[in-house]
């Protein structure tokens, strides 16, 4: 279960390069029981994306914030990609993290999604090889006739 449907007081802070989410969390004997999670210890940047497996993104975050998007809360900042340049990002926490008996507790994305998200890109790269190489193969065609 998403925690957010089960959690009140609902912030992140930001202090000392590093994110904390908290929320007051429905326990099963129905009282709320104050919680947090370091996002830190989940999420890194990789190159202006948030990145599950990773850590330390607030390192390399400005802006960092809790939105929330049809009563979803978004994790953004914008995120340093490599040469320096930042870029916007957005992160769905509550797909991720989970309201386990009054505690916050990182779930991470379920691993058939993941493999589900690595096939997915690779066969976008796969057909980007495919369309640039039938286009040299076409100029060729065209200008050796």
């Amino acid at each position: 279960m998403s925690f957010y449907d089960s959690s009140r007081d609902v912030y992140i802070s930001v202090e000392n390069g590093r994110t904390t989410l908290h929320a007051r969390c429905l326990t099963p004997d129905g009282y709320y029981k104050d919680s947090s999670i370091d996002l830190d210890d989940h999420l890194g940047n990789g190159d202006g994306r948030f990145e599950q497996g990773g850590s330390n993104f607030t390192q390399s975050a400005q802006g960092v914030k809790l939105d929330f998007y049809n009563n979803d809360p978004l994790l953004t900042a914008e995120l340093c990609r490599y040469g320096g340049r930042y870029d916007y990002a957005t992160f769905h926490i509550n797909r991720v993290i989970s309201n386990e008996n009054g505690v916050l507790t990182w779930v991470g994305t379920h691993s058939a999604w993941r493999y589900i998200c690595m096939l997915m890109r690779f066969t976008e790269l796969k057909q980007q090889l495919i369309w640039e190489w039938g286009e040299r193969a076409w100029l060729s065609i065209l200008e050796h006739g």
